[in-house]
């Protein structure tokens, strides 16, 4: 399938809302914001101008973008998605969603692009014009210094062949950067056009991987009452793959070209079977993000973020049970889980955790991602 953009005159600006590109590119510039622009969630409630500075802010730190960068399964998972399909991308537009060092247009212009076009409002944006300008690629890769909302393709373009973007928070939807890409997609895709990644999806494991076992004896005190505040938050950590005790279940799959703001609330079923006998102490969370351009006559590739995977700045995503569920080889757990944008900061979530082994009592529990 061919992969063209159109060129010609800018088409007059739509109304606001969430991929509204009037008043919406009015309120995104106020936000100031880095990688993309003022979330919008499912009530249509923007993040507040000073909780989302204070995010935009973090990403103009250099020391986060470095340990990106040497995220060598991150990056030249990128990197191998892009340049492998070269063939695909010769003399093609590419916009970079939230560019940040301009590493991901970098990759794209080596491949053959004619131009990529990077958009972040971060900071970090000017070191990222020094670093392309220092490879010899400013002919071919340009940055700009705007929210997603706020930006108008460098005449006469109105539409890209591409879109690209490292969207991916912890737990995959933390950092609520997909509405962002899904407003770019609506917007500047051309019709036929491709998004790197094609896919991403949330998976879920059953584990005995318990580090809050450290404060039921600290020489010699129990810290428990400083445990329970803690197992409220959804914990970012490499859990060892010798603690997983469960098979994993797939919870949901987002595909870029068709994902819509209202998925990114909902609630999906799980059934685990055990592998290994043991106390199931926590469920982990963990995703794939799937490079498919097969449907173009491109290449497939795949990176994984679970547990025994090589470990990636995104680490896991651990939900602490209150109770340990004993589980024999074969048994099954159920459940649901529920994940919502938090209320009074719509880059969080919130998740709501029901679960049930066998014929045992149901339990509920509620986490934190904020």
């Amino acid at each position: 399938q061919a992969i063209s953009a159109s060129a010609g005159p800018r088409s007059a600006p739509s109304g606001g809302g969430a991929t509204g590109h009037g008043a919406a590119a009015e309120d995104a510039a106020e936000c100031g914001g880095a990688r993309g622009g003022c979330p919008v969630g499912p009530a249509g409630k923007r993040v507040s101008l000073e909780s989302d500075a204070s995010y935009f802010a973090s990403y103009s730190r250099l020391a986060i973008h470095e340990e990106m960068l040497s995220d060598a399964v991150r990056t030249d998972g990128y990197r191998h998605a892009i340049e492998s399909n070269g063939g695909l991308l010769q003399g093609k537009v590419v916009l970079d969603v939230g560019c940040g060092s301009g590493i991901l247009s970098m990759f794209a212009a080596r491949a053959g692009a004619r131009l990529a076009i990077g958009v972040d409002a971060s900071d970090i944006i000017e070191q990222a014009r020094a670093v392309v300008a220092h490879n010899q690629l400013a002919d071919r890769v340009q940055l700009h210094h705007s929210s997603l909302e706020a930006l108008d393709l460098p005449a006469p373009l109105e539409r890209v062949d591409f879109l690209v973007s490292e969207w991916m928070g912890y737990g995959l939807l933390y950092e609520s950067m997909l509405p962002t890409l899904i407003h770019a997609r609506d917007r500047f895709l051309a019709p036929g056009g491709a998004v790197l990644p094609s896919a991403c999806s949330l998976l879920l494991v059953g584990s005995s991987h318990n580090r809050l076992a450290f404060f039921d004896d600290v020489y010699g005190f129990s810290f428990t009452p400083i445990a329970e505040p803690i197992r409220a938050e959804a914990a970012v950590e490499i859990v060892p793959d010798d603690t997983v005790l469960t098979d994993e279940a797939t919870l949901r799959t987002f595909a870029m070209l068709t994902v819509t703001d209202a998925d990114l609330d909902f609630t999906a079923p799980f059934a685990l079977t055990a592998h290994t006998a043991g106390e199931l102490r926590s469920l982990v969370l963990h995703f794939d993000t799937d490079f498919d351009l097969t449907a173009h006559g491109g290449t497939s590739s795949r990176f994984r973020t679970s547990p025994g995977s090589p470990p990636t700045h995104w680490k896991q995503t651990v939900l602490y049970l209150r109770r340990p569920l004993p589980l024999a080889a074969g048994a099954r757990v159920e459940g649901t889980l529920s994940l919502s944008r938090n209320g009074n900061y719509e880059r969080g979530y919130d998740i709501a955790a029901t679960l049930r082994a066998g014929d045992g009592p149901v339990d509920t529990q509620i986490f934190s991602m904020s």
